[in-house]
């Protein structure tokens, strides 16, 4: 199931204001017959994995970008405390061949399609607000559903009163999590290299132990190597006998890999759960976490949250990622490249992803066409949807790029 469409009657500044999400679809509401017409876009061209669709909400600071990822947030929990500010909201809904609206019970809506609850959405789509602005407002949310169904991971402190209770979400520093999140990134990186077998890219690959494992996976550690020279004379340029005087290979504790066969790159792969791979380039610098600046080690850490989640909380749905300012402290040149390396690293999965991205960088609109953006401005008390999918104009990109 994926997201289509949101209309909204009003959310703070957001006054009867239709967004689209997908651009093979434009929807149009009319709230005077309260019908929904649905027309496919024939010339939409999808340049993106059938399982990804990308959105761009762009503007100014103050455009109401954020209040828009909120109001979808919003709109699928209904939390008062929040969003009570929230008036006849509902979201257009593709499923494998029907489209749904979703609401609550009080909201007017078009007749003319299949309804779901928004209970009912949960069960198919997994949303997920991820915020990495520099400064961050506490909110209140109710403890289970923050828990179960969204997060602002990687900067937040959770302080819970118990089940179905309130708990007040205050930010952190990064770097508490930055280096935890980071393993997820790593480990999808260290499975990429080694069943691609494209090491040679890299002079040396160093294993490190990992101390804090169980003795009993030590034990079947060693028996899985053991069982790897049946075949083989050497591991890692280790003979048997070398391997057994040492007892076990964490008595190496470390030690450089400078070839690999392709036999030694598959049991590293299977090993990898109980090692710590890093690369090193032909200056023998380790390229390792610790080693990159803020802005590498946020990127890095911002991929391993959202591989967590995918992997950890939403491993039977298909996703929503709301993404507010995750270019927040990137070169210009990362900025650029964020949506080719989402596509990359999220292509091969079997669920539909969808990032919404709210940023006001005009680089990261370099990826996209035209039918993947949202553009805000601020109208006066009012914010409004400028230019949105079908009706925006190639020129008009230029214009926001000469407005930053």
């Amino acid at each position: 199931m994926e997201l289509v469409y949101l209309w909204v009657g009003k959310y703070n500044n957001f006054e009867k204001q239709g967004f689209s999400f997908n651009g093979k679809y434009q929807c149009i509401y009319d709230e005077t017959t309260n019908q929904l017409t649905i027309t496919e876009n024939k010339y939409f061209l999808n340049i993106f994995p059938k399982n990804i669709n990308i959105t761009a909400i762009v503007g100014k600071n103050g455009s109401g970008k954020s209040n828009l990822l909120h109001c979808i947030i919003g709109g699928i929990f209904q939390n008062n405390n929040n969003w009570r500010g929230i008036e006849n909201l509902f979201f257009v809904l593709k499923g494998d061949d029907s489209f749904y609206i979703a609401k609550d019970d009080d909201t007017k809506a078009p007749t003319n399609f299949k309804t779901l609850s928004l209970e009912d959405v949960k069960k198919y789509l997994y949303f997920s607000l991820f915020d990495f602005s520099l400064v961050q407002p506490p909110l209140w949310n109710e403890w289970d559903n923050y828990k179960k169904n969204y997060s602002l991971e990687p900067s937040v402190d959770y302080q819970g009163s118990g089940p179905n209770g309130l708990s007040k979400v205050t930010p952190i520093g990064f770097d508490a999590n930055l280096s935890s999140l980071a393993t997820y990134f790593y480990k999808y990186i260290d499975n990429k290299i080694l069943i691609q077998n494209s090491i040679d890219k890299y002079d040396i690959i160093k294993i490190k132990y990992k101390r804090k494992i169980n003795i009993n996976f030590l034990e079947f550690e060693k028996n899985v190597i053991l069982k790897y020279y049946e075949n083989h004379d050497t591991l890692f340029g280790i003979t048997k006998n070398e391997f057994e005087q040492k007892k076990a290979l964490p008595d190496y504790k470390q030690f450089e890999i400078f070839s690999l066969d392709e036999d030694e790159i598959e049991l590293i792969a299977y090993l990898d759960l109980f090692f710590q791979v890093e690369l090193a380039s032909s200056q023998n610098k380790t390229l390792g976490f610790y080693n990159l600046s803020l802005g590498y080690k946020m990127l890095i850490a911002n991929i391993g949250l959202i591989l967590k989640t995918i992997q950890k909380r939403a491993n039977t749905r298909d996703v929503v990622f709301l993404l507010d300012e995750i270019e927040t402290s990137l070169h210009p040149n990362w900025q650029r490249n964020i949506v080719t390396m989402f596509v990359e690293i999220f292509k091969n999965y079997q669920r539909k992803i969808h990032f919404i991205f709210a940023s006001h960088s005009p680089f990261l609109l370099s990826d996209l066409q035209n039918e993947n953006c949202i553009f805000l401005k601020k109208n006066h008390e009012t914010m409004e949807v400028l230019y949105s999918l079908h009706d925006i104009k190639n020129k008009l990109l230029g214009l926001i790029f000469i407005h930053y």
